[in-house]
């Protein structure tokens, strides 16, 4: 059981939540710069464009997604988010908390995120070259997928026997009839794969099972502006 609160008005009442909740999101993003591979700890999508060395934009320019700790207060708060129905003024009071999460992030934890892009996005490009001097959290989003089953968080990859045909579409549509069926709401969709196998089931004649892809449902997406600029100096020595 979570020794925090699962009531939203709680985290929005306390004036310290917003920073303590931006605490828990910047180890996450340490966890980045530490790993040798990412892939299980969340992914990193960044598009910006350079103009004579200089980022033209100011617009958000990385995504950074990932899972929060199910012992944290962090995840917590998600959970409290989702717990009730929210009305229309605890919304917009979440909208600000949010906000303020975001405000933390940039003003308290600038290092922990500079040191991260710079190990995760441009390759340990030296600061003398790349100072990243501009960065700041632009938008984060919480979304609770616990009851998604885990299989259906990840891109599917089926494998096929050779020669058989398979009409995916009929398939999927069965899958998905199975899981909104009131009793069958916790089967994963390996489970009823295996399961139409047994019982002959034509469709997946030509199915030999399913392997994981790319996850692409993540408790939290942290948008963020960076300047990833080449420095005067670094311009100027190379032009």
């Amino acid at each position: 059981m979570s020794k925090f609160s699962h009531d939203i008005k709680i985290y929005l009442k306390d004036k310290k939540a917003a920073s303590r909740i931006a605490t828990d999101l910047a180890k996450c993003l340490k966890q980045f710069q530490d790993a040798e591979s990412i892939e299980e700890i969340g992914k990193i999508d960044h598009n910006f464009v350079l103009s004579k060395g200089k980022v033209e934009s100011d617009d958000a320019n990385t995504d950074i997604v990932f899972d929060l700790p199910r012992d944290s207060e962090a995840y917590a708060f998600l959970k409290a988010m989702y717990a009730d129905s929210i009305d229309e003024d605890s919304d917009k009071q979440i909208e600000t908390f949010i906000k303020e999460i975001c405000k933390c992030l940039t003003d308290d934890h600038t290092i922990v995120i500079r040191d991260m892009l710079r190990s995760k996005v441009i390759c340990d490009a030296p600061e003398e070259a790349v100072p990243i001097k501009k960065i700041e959290v632009m938008a984060i989003e919480l979304v609770d997928y616990s009851a998604v089953d885990d299989d259906d968080k990840y891109l599917l990859k089926f494998q096929k026997l050779p020669n058989i045909p398979i009409n995916m579409q009929a398939l999927m549509a069965f899958i998905m009839n199975v899981k909104e069926n009131d009793n069958n709401t916790d089967k994963t969709t390996s489970q009823i794969i295996n399961e139409e196998k047994l019982k002959g089931n034509k469709l997946f004649e030509g199915i030999l099972g399913i392997s994981r892809g790319d996850k692409y449902l993540w408790d939290v997406n942290i948008s963020l502006f960076a300047d990833y600029s080449f420095s005067d100096d670094f311009i100027e020595v190379n032009t």
